[in-house]
C-alpha cells in the first residue's frame, strides 16, 4: 500500500475493500464516537420500554389474577445422567447441561455439542430451559430440540401460552439468582420455582403484551450488533492510525 498523507482533522485512511480496491475512509473518532453515543440514546429507550412493560407481572388490575408458577407450568428439574454415556458423535439423546448449550440471548436456541445414550429427565423443544445453579443462575435460553436436561438446568413448560411465562422468566433473572440458597454456589429448588407469583391477564393480553416484548428484544438485539460493529470500527482506526505512525507514513 502506498503512504498517504493523513488529513488531521479527517484521517482520511487508505483501505481495502473485499474486491481489493482502494476506498480512503473519511471517519474520524469522534464521529464515530457521537455514533455510539447515539445509539447508547436510543438502546436506553429501547430498555425503559422494556422494564415498563415488564411490570406488567407484578400488577393486579381487572380481569387479572396472581398465580403460582407451578399452577400454570410444569417444571422439570434435570437429574444428569452418568458421565460415561455422554458422546459428541450425535449417538442418543442431546443433553443440555447449561450455558454451554446456550445460544447468545435470553430467547436464544439452544445448540447440541454433547449427547447421552442414557437420558434421565427429558425437555421438549420450546420448553424454557433455565440454569439453577451456580454463578449462572437465572441465565435462560429456549430449548431448539428435545433433549435431555441435566442437574445445572430446569425446564419449564406453560399449561398454556409459552411467550407469557417465557418473558416472565426474563423479567426475573436477578430475583431467581437472589432467590438461590448457598452464598457461593447459588442453587434453585423446584419449590421455590413454583412459589414464584405472575400476574395472568385474559389470553388476548398476554398475547399483545408479549408480542411488543418480542418487538422491543429484536430492537434491542439489532442496535447491540450495530454497537458492536461501531465498536469494532473505532478500533480498526485506532489500530490502521497506529501502524501508519510506526511505519513513518504519518
Amino acid at each position: 500500500m502506498d503512504a498517504k498523507t493523513i488529513d488531521p482533522t479527517t484521517f482520511d485512511l487508505s483501505v481495502k475493500n473485499p474486491n481489493g480496491v482502494e476506498a480512503v475512509a473519511h471517519r474520524t473518532p469522534q464521529a464515530i464516537m457521537d455514533e455510539i453515543a447515539a445509539l447508547d440514546a436510543e438502546s436506553a429507550g429501547v430498555l425503559s420500554g422494556i422494564k415498563t412493560l415488564q411490570s406488567v407481572f407484578t400488577r393486579q388490575q381487572n380481569g387479572w389474577e396472581m398465580k403460582r408458577l407451578g399452577d400454570v407450568c410444569e417444571i422439570i428439574m434435570g437429574q444428569s445422567p452418568d458421565g460415561d454415556t455422554y458422546n459428541t458423535t450425535g449417538e442418543g439423546v442431546p443433553l443440555i447441561n447449561g450455558p454451554v448449550e446456550f445460544s447468545p440471548g435470553s430467547f436464544g436456541k439452544t445448540i447440541k455439542s454433547k449427547f447421552t445414550t442414557h437420558p434421565t429427565k427429558l425437555c421438549k423443544q420450546n420448553d424454557l430451559i433455565l440454569c439453577v445453579r451456580g454463578s449462572t443462575t437465572g441465565k435462560m435460553n429456549i430449548a431448539g430440540f428435545d433433549a435431555c436436561i441435566g442437574r445445572g438446568v430446569a425446564a419449564i413448560r406453560a399449561k398454556e401460552y409459552q411467550p407469557w411465562i417465557n418473558h416472565f422468566i426474563s423479567s426475573k433473572r436477578n430475583d431467581i439468582h437472589s432467590l438461590g440458597t448457598g452464598a457461593t454456589f447459588p442453587n434453585i429448588s423446584g419449590a421455590v420455582l413454583s412459589d414464584l407469583q405472575l400476574a395472568f391477564p385474559p389470553p388476548a393480553e398476554q398475547r399483545r403484551i408479549a408480542d411488543k416484548l418480542d418487538s422491543l428484544s429484536r430492537e434491542t438485539q439489532r442496535l447491540e450488533s450495530i454497537y458492536q460493529q461501531k465498536l469494532a470500527a473505532l478500533e480498526a482506526l485506532k489500530k490502521s492510525l497506529l501502524h501508519q505512525a510506526f511505519s513513518g507514513q504519518l
